[in-house]
């Protein structure tokens, strides 16, 4: 129930950054300071590491605000953050998927709006709606794999 209630949390908070990133090309980060917290919270008193969660989120954002500052505009800062607090409700693995989901994601969207608009290569569009179905994706499949095993370990 508390996990389902956190998967709620962070379904809406980036559904709201989505449409926020979408509209503004601006992320608003003060919405991922609840399901951050509440996130931490059930880590610490649940099954899996508090510490490796703390530690994936503070490795993803540092990789992920060098690619910022590197690509000078190409990845915001803000996707970085969203990547790095998502990071601590998923774990590692998780955090892994979500990401090469999101770049696949992003790397299928330009290259057919390249290919469809005969746009130049340098073109923008927000990224918060890749890390959201991403997500959306990810959490769906490790739900129905959970459901499968339990059907499976119920006896006859």
């Amino acid at each position: 129930m508390w996990k389902m209630m956190e998967i709620i949390m962070w379904i809406i908070a980036l559904a709201i950054i989505a449409y926020i990133d979408v509209r503004t090309r601006r992320v608003y980060l003060g919405i991922l300071i609840i399901p951050t917290l509440y996130s931490l919270v059930l880590s610490a008193f649940g099954v899996e590491g508090f510490f490796i969660r703390v530690v994936t989120c503070i490795v993803i954002l540092v990789m992920f605000r060098l690619v910022s500052l590197v690509s000078k505009g190409g990845m915001g800062a803000g996707d970085a953050y969203v990547l790095a607090a998502l990071s601590t409700s998923l774990g590692f693995m998780s955090a892994v998927e979500v990401i090469l989901l999101s770049f696949s994601g992003a790397a299928l969207y330009g290259a057919l709006r390249l290919v469809g608009t005969r746009a130049r290569r340098n073109i923008s569009f927000p990224f918060v709606p890749f890390i959201f179905f991403s997500y959306l994706g990810v959490v769906i499949c490790k739900l129905i794999v959970i459901e499968e095993a339990a059907l499976q370990l119920r006896p006859l």
